[in-house]
């Protein structure tokens, strides 16, 4: 697991520190951001998969949101498992 509290800072580091925190090995990677990740796709490689919001304007407690936006341990847990499952064919 790796945190990117701050991405401008991650991609200052050299390639190879980069790679080896996130792999090219075919390893299935998977970046979870509670915002919109489209900064993220271009670390998890053709193979990975962003969790992430798909747009912003919404309102409503935090737990209905969560429930609304799929950001519930259930259904993430689900669409990882699910990218895991296709990314290993």
């Amino acid at each position: 697991m790796v945190s990117l509290p701050c991405l401008s800072l991650f991609l200052e580091q050299p390639e190879e520190e980069r790679r080896r925190l996130i792999p090219e090995d075919g390893t299935p990677v998977v970046a979870v951001e509670a915002a919109r990740g489209e900064s993220l796709w271009r670390l998890v490689g053709s193979n990975g998969f962003v969790y992430g919001m798909g747009g912003f304007g919404v309102s409503a407690p935090q737990a209905d949101l969560a429930e609304h936006l799929g950001f519930t341990p259930a259904r993430l847990a689900a669409r990882v498992l699910e990218h895991v499952r296709d990314a290993s064919g």
